[in-house]
């Protein structure tokens, strides 16, 4: 079993040395006539509220906010239920955290993780009929030292909403 989470650590290593990675160049996203999304958290481990002080509400409060400032434009609701959730196969903005920590081997505390960030609406498959589909994805991995991980996931989650912010006017979206 340790040796499976040093192949992790050592892989996760390696991709971060090379940097953070994004969706494929080329990859031809279905952002057009998008007039409003429902932000949705995906639930958190346990151990991910506890460790590093993050919960459900408060990324969706975080990227809810975000959003607002950067597409004015677009009508954004959340899915919780204290806010009224969001109709049956609206466009949804998936926000996907993972993370866990570590020690750096000089025995400083540390933490690494991945972040996601889907929008997945209705869209037309070749064959012409209509379903639910990813429309759009981002993500990148990062660490760094625990102390400060509430605040770093929040610097991610501005770096990807900013990319899908981009992807928005691009389509042609006011």
């Amino acid at each position: 079993m340790k040796s499976r989470v040093r192949v992790w650590v050592l892989a996760l290593g390696i991709i971060l040395l090379v940097g953070s990675w994004h969706s494929a160049e080329g990859v031809t996203y279905d952002l057009t006539k998008l007039n409003s999304i429902c932000v949705s958290v995906e639930p958190l481990s346990t151990d991910v509220r506890q460790d590093f002080g993050l919960s459900e509400d408060s990324i969706g409060n975080y990227v809810f906010v975000r959003l607002q400032g950067k597409l004015p434009g677009l009508r954004v609701q959340r899915n919780v239920e204290t806010y009224g959730g969001c109709r049956r196969n609206a466009p949804t903005l998936r926000i996907i955290l993972s993370l866990d920590s570590s020690n750096t081997g000089d025995g400083k505390a540390g933490y690494y993780g991945s972040a996601k960030i889907r929008l997945v609406r209705r869209v037309r498959w070749e064959s012409g009929s209509l379903g639910l589909g990813i429309a759009y994805s981002s993500s990148t991995i990062f660490q760094g030292p625990i102390s400060g991980a509430g605040e770093h996931v929040n610097t991610i989650l501005d770096e990807l909403l900013s990319d899908f912010a981009a992807e928005y006017y691009r389509a042609g979206n006011p």
